[in-house]
C-alpha cells in the first residue's frame, strides 16, 4: 500500500488499513458469537437492520473484552495491518501524519502507542502520550505500568 505519491511536492496521500478486516471480524467478532446470536445477525442483516446485528455483536462480544481484551484481539488477529501503519508511520516525508479510526481512541491509541515504543519511547510517556495526562496519575493508569 506504500506508494511514492508523497514524493511530488504538495502532493497529499491517504492510506486506508481497515483494522477491522476479515481476519478480525471471523475471530474476534464472529467466531464468539452463540448460535444463537448467529442467527439474530443473519437475521438483521437480511432484514435491512445493520446497526441491530452491530448492536448485537457489540453488546454480546466487544463491550465484555473492555479495552484491553479489544487490543489483545487487534494484535492477535491485525498483525499484518499493523505493520502496514507502523511502515507508513516510518516514512518521515509522511509528516505532518493524521491517524484516525472511527471512534479515534481504541484502534488510533494502540498503533500510536506501537509506533512510540518502536521509536524507544518508555512505558510512562507512551501513557501520558496517549491519555492526554502530563502525568501517570489515575491508579488505572498506575496499573498499566504493572503489566
Amino acid at each position: 500500500m506504500l506508494n511514492n505519491d508523497y514524493k511530488r511536492p504538495g502532493h497529499r496521500v491517504t492510506y486506508h488499513i481497515n483494522f477491522a478486516g476479515t481476519n478480525y471480524r471471523l475471530n474476534s467478532a464472529w467466531r464468539p458469537l452463540s448460535l444463537k446470536n448467529k442467527y439474530k445477525v443473519i437475521s438483521a442483516v437480511v432484514r435491512g437492520k445493520k446497526p441491530e446485528a452491530v448492536k448485537i455483536v457489540g453488546e454480546t462480544v466487544l463491550e465484555p473484552y473492555g479495552l484491553y481484551g479489544l487490543n489483545r484481539e487487534f494484535i492477535l488477529y491485525c498483525g499484518m495491518e499493523i505493520v502496514e501503519a507502523l511502515k507508513v508511520m516510518s516514512v518521515a516525508e509522511h509528516y505532518p501524519l493524521l491517524v484516525h479510526c472511527t471512534q479515534g481512541k481504541d484502534r488510533t491509541g494502540l498503533i500510536c502507542a506501537m509506533a512510540l515504543h518502536v521509536c524507544g519511547a518508555g512505558d510512562r510517556e507512551i501513557i501520558m502520550a496517549t491519555t492526554g495526562h502530563k502525568e501517570v496519575s489515575t491508579a488505572r493508569e498506575k496499573s498499566w505500568l504493572q503489566r
